[in-house]
């Protein structure tokens, strides 16, 4: 559970949420307590998303909203307390409640519970009072849907009678003079071997679809110092709410998935940011760079005499594309450019299909109420209800307060955005719990599968413990190839979902492991 929890330090108070009107103070201590009193909070009326709770001691009144519905969240808080409901701000012929101009009122991150402190003394009250609360809320429910998405790629290229070239076997030419290169609408992109290939070893195929070229700088002979470089673009668009997280290019011709059979080499960019490059020049110098960039070595397929695909004499590289930035993909028109280098003799490249996984996010806004009696029946269906001063008998002990955190389990770090890490069983058996991003917390480890089942042993370090919640603990599995491009939504975790620090869980290689850490303040 994500919550919300400030210190009474005014500044971290500003740092953290935008308070509007009065300020109140919002503590670390844990509320609710188990004798709060108890209301629902209905969003749109007649969903129960959570609960408002109201409590007080000998100097505050405690209000705690707190949502218990997966996906759910707070994202405002308006808050108001009178003795009567001419103490209340109502506006219009009907007398409908104004929540902006509610004593208290604050901006939220997306939270789950979020607690206002308040002094009776402020409210004038003491125990024995009746109060009149109103507690209304902003909240969204987001929701995340993954698929997968095939673009469809109209093709052009550049033209065969005016071919580029650059010194050396690739990887030699600047990003400017690529992108210098014109497009020519007339020229066959898919010419099938018909138009440009002068050795026939692989010869015309027309059950697949491919492009060829001669050594254009040395008239079809062998390397003469120099590389030729052709363009090869497709625009594409990706719907508005796609969030790509990873994603493939590789040939349209069935039996060759995941390869971009390419002969020499290939670089491939997406709105001119460089996704990743290689090709035979790497086979023949050895580990070699391109914009920083560590080039792919190709694959040769089939045996000699027989070599498959034919059409680039066997020569391909996979098309898995690594790493994706979000950055990378824009929601819309997106340009996929595809440059091929050929340093002797004749080349080919497949036709190639871009297919991208990605996440939708949905938002759904609804105003919320905490269960009461309706301020007016012809008007906005905000309610209030009424809560006791009780008289405070003190605890034995002090009310802990608490330092609250986010907590991911491993050494290796994900990718995306937003911080998390993740535990790769092929890594050291004992990894780090962090919390905060940056705080050692612990230790996990996970043990040798047995039976197709593994044990996974949490141990915290000082005082840190789990958050009093059934679902402090959320863990989702992962094979080679499935780990997401950015943080993961731990709500939608399925391996484990608890609040045991011992467990036992299918095997997979990696695991994403979240927790909602505290540590008691004294």
């Amino acid at each position: 559970m994500k919550k919300e929890i400030k210190t009474r330090v005014f500044s971290l108070l500003l740092a953290s949420v935008l308070v509007l009107g009065f300020l109140p103070l919002v503590s670390m201590a844990q509320y609710p307590g188990p004798d709060a009193q108890e209301m629902t909070l209905y969003a749109g009326q007649d969903m129960d998303v959570g609960s408002v709770y109201v409590e007080n001691d000998d100097e505050y009144l405690y209000v705690t909203y707190q949502i218990s519905e997966d996906n759910w969240y707070l994202t405002e808080t308006h808050l108001h307390i009178g003795e009567s409901l001419d103490d209340f701000p109502l506006a219009g012929r009907w007398g409908n409640p104004v929540p902006g101009q509610f004593d208290y009122s604050g901006t939220h991150d997306n939270v789950t519970e979020y607690t206002y402190e308040i002094s009776l003394d402020d409210l004038e009250a003491e125990a024995g009072d009746e109060l009149i609360i109103a507690a209304h809320a902003l909240v969204v429910e987001i929701t995340i849907e993954t698929g997968t998405l095939t673009p469809e790629l109209y093709w052009t290229r550049s033209s065969e009678d005016d071919v580029s070239y650059f010194e050396g076997r690739g990887a030699q030419w600047a990003l400017e003079q690529g992108f210098d290169i014109e497009l020519d609408p007339e020229e066959l992109v898919w010419d099938g071997g018909t138009e440009y290939q002068n050795d026939l070893r692989a010869g015309e195929n027309s059950d697949i679809s491919y492009a060829t070229w001669i050594y254009d700088y040395a008239d079809g002979d062998s390397h003469d110092g120099y590389a030729d470089l052709r363009r090869f673009q497709a625009n594409f668009d990706i719907p508005e709410g796609y969030e790509i997280t990873s994603g493939k290019l590789e040939s349209v011709n069935e039996g060759y998935d995941e390869q971009i059979p390419i002969n020499d080499n290939i670089y491939i960019f997406v709105n001119e940011d460089l996704l990743f490059w290689g090709g035979t020049i790497v086979n023949v110098e050895g580990p070699t760079e391109f914009e920083g960039t560590d080039g792919r070595e190709a694959i040769r397929g089939g045996p000699e005499g027989d070599r498959d695909p034919s059409e680039t004499d066997g020569w391909y590289i996979p098309g898995t594309i690594p790493d994706i930035d979000v950055a990378d993909f824009s929601r819309g028109e997106n340009t996929l450019d595809v440059f091929a280098e050929e340093f002797s003799l004749w080349g080919a490249m497949h036709e190639l299909e871009l297919t991208l996984d990605y996440e939708e996010t949905t938002i759904h806004e609804e105003t919320a109420w905490a269960d009461g009696t309706r301020f007016t029946e012809r008007g906005n269906w905000g309610t209030y209800f009424g809560y006791t001063v009780q008289e405070y008998e003190g605890n034995d002990e002090d009310i802990l307060e608490y330092q609250t955190e986010t907590a991911w389990a491993g050494d290796t770090e994900g990718e995306g955005s937003g911080w998390w890490y993740y535990y790769d069983t092929s890594g050291d058996m004992e990894q780090t719990i962090w919390a905060g991003q940056d705080i050692d917390v612990g230790t996990v480890t996970v043990s040798e599968p047995d039976n197709g089942e593994v044990t996974i042993t949490m141990e915290f370090s000082g005082d840190w413990e789990l958050q009093d919640d059934d679902e402090s603990v959320k863990i989702q599995g992962y094979e080679d190839g499935d780990l997401p491009g950015s943080r993961p939504a731990a709500g939608q975790f399925e391996t484990y979902k608890g609040d045991e620090l011992v467990i036992t869980v299918d095997s997979f290689e990696y695991y994403a492991i979240h927790l909602d850490v505290q540590l008691p303040i004294e």
